[in-house]
């Protein structure tokens, strides 16, 4: 039911009633079109709020009982859904790891998820300017590395971990570089270190983004660092240092 109920806030931007037993709504059906996408259901006609097509018995969905105490059903129709309402969107990767590249490509194709993978030291090769750009940054103090757990330090290389001496290292080059990167209005997220967040909103600040917000993860810690680009206050903060 929260499935069916988020696919109509995202058709409707948020403004949706829930207007029968089933808990689906918005301007177009989006639960049927849903499960029609996904292979759960058959419709002819126009969509309206009722159930008089019919359910093909994949994995099991034969009535919409069964498709909302079916939790994979709901994941499958979600993911074909939501590839056919954002097929226009491009997504781009980058690392300056071969080897981490290698293994996004994998998971990328396991996923079956579009993605424009490049080798880059932060924007060196990339060209295009975007909507949102998240980043999880090499953000450990380099002095602190040593002391980490085995699993950690043993395994991730160093190149992934080692934010140099005061661990902002990356954050500040991102932040500075991004803004030729970023379209108006656009979004820049990080990932931080739980001791992070206040250094790295005071960076983006300083650059001139704007609605800069922190989110805790799920142990209560801070984890993400948020903020808008708005070239006019980018712009203005720019001409006041200067």
């Amino acid at each position: 039911m929260k499935f069916l109920e988020e696919l109509a806030k995202m058709e409707s931007g948020g403004n949706y009633k829930a207007y029968n037993k089933y808990g689906y709504a918005g301007k177009y059906q989006m639960g049927e079109m849903a499960m029609i996408d996904a292979g759960y259901y058959i419709k002819k006609g126009n969509f309206n709020n009722d159930w008089k097509g019919t359910f093909t018995g994949k994995d099991g969905v034969n009535s919409i009982t069964d498709f909302l105490n079916n939790p994979k059903a709901q994941e499958n129709a979600q993911i074909i859904f939501k590839k056919r309402q954002w097929g226009y969107l491009k997504a781009v990767g980058a690392d300056i790891s071969a080897d981490a590249l290698e293994v996004a490509k994998k998971n990328a194709q396991r996923l079956k998820v579009p993605v424009i993978w490049v080798q880059s030291d932060i924007f060196e090769n990339v060209s295009e300017s975007f909507d949102l750009i998240v980043s999880n940054p090499p953000y450990i103090r380099t002095e602190v590395i040593q002391g980490l757990e085995d699993e950690v330090k043993l395994h991730d290389p160093w190149i992934a971990l080692d934010g140099h001496e005061d661990g902002l290292y990356f954050y500040r080059r991102i932040v500075s570089e991004s803004i030729s990167h970023l379209n108006d209005g656009a979004w820049l997220m990080f990932e931080i270190g739980h001791d992070q967040a206040e250094d790295v909103s005071k960076l983006m600040k300083n650059a001139g983004f704007c609605n800069i917000y922190v989110k805790k993860d799920l142990a209560g810690l801070d984890r993400v660092v948020c903020g808008m680009y708005n070239k006019r206050v980018v712009e203005n903060s720019s001409r006041t240092k200067m």
